[in-house]
């Protein structure tokens, strides 16, 4: 009987202490509360009476009653987890990965010691502390805190999680030495400290862990030697300890791994390892028929590569960078599938080159478009990545190496043919005859200034940089062009060009700044490998490559600061990997073709201060969680155009992004996507200086509501609205002079004769072609536009989309809305029969496209439609001498290839929007005779494009601001007959 009673004891304490429906509920909305739940970016039936059941809730997977998974990852989830959320009785797995998480719950944890939670992944939050960490329920397996802000010692608190078997502690700070205490965690089978700071000698505890089957601790600041007692760690798959910082790194000797029977990858490459490679490396490996991977690269080993590695079928070795003085055995040769099977087609050159050979940066021969290793008389090791004297050819004398790189460069592109300017270049002749025809000792007396030719720059009688843009290259840029040992900046954009197949970039070992822009690049693969300097690539306009994808090369390159790559016909999704570039500050892809969303691991990209992703063609919706993360932003582009917007891909849909958590934010354009409904009312709250002037362009979206009050803390806000279907306009808004260029301000000061929020947007019943009114331009009465604010038609906003769908009809309706028939020139226009491209004035492409608008005085009177800066291809618009005619700015950036625009003498008032026009190409701008009064228009300093300004014979008074000599390419400024 006590037994039973015993027995009936316990099941009623476990009954007691399970959660009921309405406990676990509570518990739940006490986690959304404390994660600010409302904001998440997806809370489907979380906090909702209408879904009563919480296993229907958004991320959560039940058994039975009992919630058993929660899995919340990249879901905007902030401030910290509510420890009641361990309570849950049969919770397994809780999944907050990515979000913005700053304290984990940990610290009451030993309240909950019942629980049954296996894995736990708080990777990629806003964690600084694991306090309490040790008091982990002992059912815990797995537990993720990689990219986190934990700094400092590695927590001894970490070593009491004995029954923890992954542990992902990688890309946080943590420093100091590891503790010998490491050794405690005897079950752990894959440790991942990757990225951290930890320094001295890695202790000989780490044998302990005999259970481990994934080691890695690369890329930390270890010094010492590696432990003996590496020896102990039996169940190894990958041991990973390499190094890329050069002062830093493991010395000593290599231990043979000999009871590490499974192990698959070893890398300890860039480390300061010495003595001979052990002969017994990995001598009773039991996975001699899977691949094997080893590198041992760029450490200081000596001696021979051991026969012990024959046993492997297929073995990707990496021991290039060494002093390796004996050559390999013929029998590694015959080992057809090692090295990817680069064997079988280049011999024992594919594992290294021998003695007396070298090949840049890799050591041995990876496929055709690396070469042949390369002769080098005086090297006497294997895998050689180097050459003394720095060039492919290394019997040159030093002193010529610098200029004989320049003079195979004008010849191998044509120079004394093609190139526009040659001062200097054509120095080479004379003085390649002068060398060949003379002994070393005489060098001395034939000066070569290669530091005055044109395009060349040097520092301390260096050449740092070459820019020979637009000078007439042709041909195939050779290799030898990046072993020149100082050059930091190279331009060769705008010329018909090519890079050899041979050519490496991160053989430029300080190059910082490469534009290869406007060439005739065909592929990027002499950029597939690392380059730690390279910190600006621009590749603008590359129409020849093979491939029309993202290019992968460039992935690998993760100090990158800037990389602009607009108009090069690439397609496709973007990868997610394009997150890695971590560092990018300045990231520009106009006018490509790219598709679906944008990847969340933009997010990544902290340092971000200017996006431009416009003229795509993506889709789906915008994770505003993923913007919220780019703390240093100042612009952000993704509108699309006309084109875009009138084609069956109607660009991103759903919420417009409130991006609330962005200090430093200035611009914003987002027009012709399917944006709907509100505007949120925290839209850019997060700006820090309300004080400054904020551009948000988002027009032709489909957005309904009111424009929010909250908007109000700014005091001087460009908000292009047009073609939507607002409703509304705060009157508040309505009441600020600062706004609209000032425009709203105006409109007060007229007292009541013209409503102020028109200077916003239009009100019902009106129109205008900018979707604005303004102190120079009305709303027009329009009884058709009874629905909604900002219409820029009589008619419904379709219908306006509708009418500019190719060229032929934008410059129908030109001719609809300055008045043809009354022109005193229209030959063509109007004539059914006649193809636009021959009407009197129009130029076209050879794609048929306009490029050219020459109406000089033709007699056009009325406003020119916005739609004319849609017209994608055009370069000029000269309108001068129509002195009946006006034209609104707002849509200028929408004429991305706009070079000339003469507006001189015709009926042009106003200059609001004018600074839309540093979206284009604009070089020349003409306004002169337009009456044009007040101070010198500041919107034209954003133009930085403008070499010649024509704004003679206006009214202009005042002082010309000394911000115009930022102006760098303003070559004329024509300022006659104003009142400055």
């Amino acid at each position: 009987m006590r037994s039973s009673s015993l027995c009936l004891l316990l099941v009623i304490a476990v009954a007691d202490a399970a959660l009921t429906k309405d406990e676990q509920r509570q518990h739940l909305l006490r986690f959304y509360d404390l994660t600010d739940g409302t904001r998440w970016i997806e809370n489907s039936g979380w906090n909702d009476t209408n879904v009563d059941d919480y296993c229907d809730w958004f991320g959560i997977e039940c058994e039975g009653d009992n919630v058993k998974t929660i899995s919340l990852e990249d879901n905007n989830l902030v401030g910290r987890v509510a420890k009641v959320i361990y309570e849950l009785p049969e919770l397994q797995e809780l999944n907050l990965k990515d979000n913005k998480l700053r304290d984990g719950g940990f610290g009451e944890w030993d309240e909950f010691a019942d629980s049954k939670l296996k894995t736990l992944n708080i990777a990629g939050n806003a964690l600084a502390n694991l306090e309490g960490i040790d008091k982990a329920p002992a059912s815990l397996r797995a537990l993720h805190l990689s990219d986190n802000a934990l700094k400092g010692t590695f927590p001894e608190a970490l070593t009491k999680l004995t029954n923890v078997k992954d542990l992902f502690l990688s890309f946080n700070s943590f420093s100091g030495t590891l503790p010998k205490s490491i050794g405690k965690l005897s079950n752990v089978e894959n440790l991942y400290l990757y990225g951290n700071d930890l320094t001295g000698q890695i202790p000989q505890e780490v044998g302990k862990l005999n259970k481990v089957q994934t080691f890695t601790m690369a890329e930390n600041k270890f010094s010492g030697t590696l432990p003996r007692a590496v020896k102990d760690m039996v169940n190894l798959r990958i041991f990973s300890l390499h190094n890329s910082e050069q002062a830093t790194g493991l010395m000593g000797p290599l231990r043979d791994f000999g009871k590490a029977v499974y192990l698959k990858e070893l890398r300890l490459e860039g480390n300061r390892f010495d003595g001979t490679i052990p002969p017994s490396l990995l001598l009773f490996s039991n996975v001699t028929d899977e691949l094997v991977t080893i590198n041992l690269s760029n450490n200081k080993l000596t001696g021979s590569v051991p026969l012990s590695l024959l046993k492997f079928d297929s073995l990707n070795l990496d021991i290039s960078g060494n002093q390796l003085d004996i050559p390999l055995n013929e029998k590694f040769c015959t080992k057809k599938a090692w090295m990817g099977g680069a064997v079988e087609q280049y011999g024992c050159d594919a594992i290294v080159c021998p003695a007396g050979k070298y090949l840049p940066e890799v050591g041995k021969v990876e496929d055709d478009d690396a070469g042949e290793c390369k002769d080098c008389p005086d090297n006497n090791f294997l895998g050689a990545t180097s050459c003394a004297g720095g060039s492919d050819n290394p019997s040159t004398p030093f002193v010529f190496s610098e200029w004989m790189i320049l003079a195979t460069v004008y010849r191998e592109l044509n120079g004394p043919k093609s190139w526009n300017n040659t001062e200097g270049w054509n120095q080479v002749d004379e003085a390649l005859d002068f060398m060949n025809n003379t002994t070393l000792a005489s060098h001395p007396g034939m000066e070569v200034e290669a530091c005055e030719w044109y395009g060349v720059t040097c520092e301390n009688n260096e050449i740092t940089e070459i820019d020979l843009m637009d000078n007439g290259l042709l041909g195939t840029v050779p290799a030898i062009l990046f072993a020149m040992t100082a050059l930091t900046h190279l331009d060769l954009s705008h010329n018909s060009i090519d890079l050899s197949k041979s050519a490496k970039v991160k053989n430029s070992k300080v190059l910082e700044s490469l534009d290869l822009s406007s060439t005739k690049i065909t592929s990027l693969k002499s950029l597939k490998d690392p380059q730690p300097t390279l910190s600006k690539l621009r590749l603008n306009s590359l129409k020849d490559l093979e491939d029309s994808k993202f290019p992968g090369e460039l992935l690998s390159l993760t100090n990158l600061r800037l990389l602009h790559m607009q108009h090069s016909k690439l397609t496709g999704k973007l990868p997610t990997e394009l997150g890695d570039l971590m560092k990018i500050k300045s990231l520009k892809l106009f006018g490509n073709a790219f598709t679906g969303t944008l990847p969340t691991e933009l997010g990544l990209m902290v340092e971000l201060q200017e996006l431009e992703l416009s003229e795509n063609q993506f889709t789906g919706t915008i994770n505003s969680h993923m913007m919220n993360k780019w703390k240093s932003i100042k612009s952000i582009h993704i509108h699309n155009s006309v084109k875009d917007f009138t084609s069956e891909m109607k660009g991103f849909t759903g919420s417009i992004p409130a991006l609330d958590e962005l200090p430093l934010l200035e611009e914003v354009s987002f027009d012709f996507h399917s944006f709907s409904g509100s505007i949120p009312s925290t839209f850019l709250n997060g700006v820090k200086d309300k004080n400054k002037e904020i551009s948000v362009s988002a027009g032709y979206n489909q957005l309904t509501g009111t424009v929010p009050q909250e908007l109000k803390v700014f005091k001087e806000m460009i908000l292009e609205l047009a073609g939507n279907k607002i409703s509304k306009i705060d009157p508040a808004l309505c009441q600020l002079k600062g706004w609209m260029h000032g425009q709203v301000g105006e409109l007060l000061d007229k007292a009541g004769d013209v409503d102020p929020c028109d200077a916003i947007l239009c009100s019902k019943n009106t129109f205008n072609p900018t979707g604005k009114g303004g102190t120079n331009t009305t709303c027009i009465a329009c009884a058709e536009n009874d629905d909604f604010l900002g219409h820029t038609w009589c008619g419904s906003v379709a219908d306006e989309i509708n009418s500019i769908v190719v060229d032929k009809q934008i410059l129908d309706l030109l001719y609809k809305k300055t008045g043809g028939r009354y022109w005193k020139k229209q030959d063509g226009w109007n004539e059914p029969n006649t193809h636009y491209c021959n009407y009197t004035g129009v130029s076209c492409d050879s794609e048929d496209k306009v490029d050219q608008l020459d109406l000089i005085g033709f007699g056009l009177q009325g406003t020119v439609p916005f739609a004319i800066f849609t017209l994608e291809k055009l370069r000029l618009l000269a309108l001068t001498n129509n002195d009946k005619v006006d034209i609104s700015f707002s849509s200028l950036g929408l004429a991305k290839n706009l070079i000339t625009l003469k507006l001189s003498n015709t009926h042009v008032r106003s200059l609001e929007s004018l600074d839309q026009g540093a979206s284009t190409r604009m070089t020349e701008l003409h306004l002169a005779g337009n009456q044009l009064t007040g101070a010198f228009p500041t919107q034209l300093l954003k133009l930085t494009t403008l070499k010649q300004v024509f704004l003679n014979n206006n009214m202009f008074n005042g002082t010309l601001p000394t911000a115009i000599g930022d102006m760098n390419n303003l070559e004329a400024l024509h300022m006659a007959g104003n009142q400055l």
